[in-house]
């Protein structure tokens, strides 16, 4: 998935890249982006061998793979969990609020875990997004 966005910070190879909210983003909400932000700031590397600025705009590429990742850790996961906490819960004929209360707890406990891999991943070349061009405002073009 590529998007453009404006770059906010260098640091070395890092920058941070602005991308502002699109329509489909009111729905979606799997970046991340706060319902009432308009944009988002997203670490990227500069692959490109060119010296980049604050204000240049680029095009970044997010590898589809770590979206589909992160769609199974956020949701299919905790589902997973829900699911086999019941059952287990259920086969003891313990109390309905032991259940709900184990069911939250399990759940907090692997929202606890996944913030340490997302931290992991994070330092994961395939999983960080890397800028494949920079946008040239005044020309309106793009250069590689």
């Amino acid at each position: 998935m590529n998007e453009y966005g404006k770059i906010t910070s260098v640091n070395g190879k890092t920058v941070t890249v602005r991308i502002d909210k699109k329509g489909e983003c009111e729905k979606c909400g799997m970046c991340g982006m706060k319902k009432n932000e308009p944009f988002i700031d997203l670490k990227a590397v500069n692959n490109t061998e060119k010296p980049l600025s604050a204000g240049d705009g680029v095009i970044i590429e997010i590898n589809p793979k770590s979206s589909v990742l992160s769609i199974v850790l956020a949701f299919l996961v905790p589902v997973a969990l829900i699911g086999l906490t019941l059952l287990i819960t259920l086969s003891l004929k313990i109390s309905e609020l032991v259940i709900l209360l184990t069911c939250l707890g399990i759940m907090f406990l692997w929202y606890a875990i996944l913030g340490v891999i997302d931290k992991k991943l994070a330092k994961l070349k395939s999983f960080t997004p890397e800028i494949v061009s920079i946008i040239s405002e005044e020309k309106g073009e793009e250069n590689e």
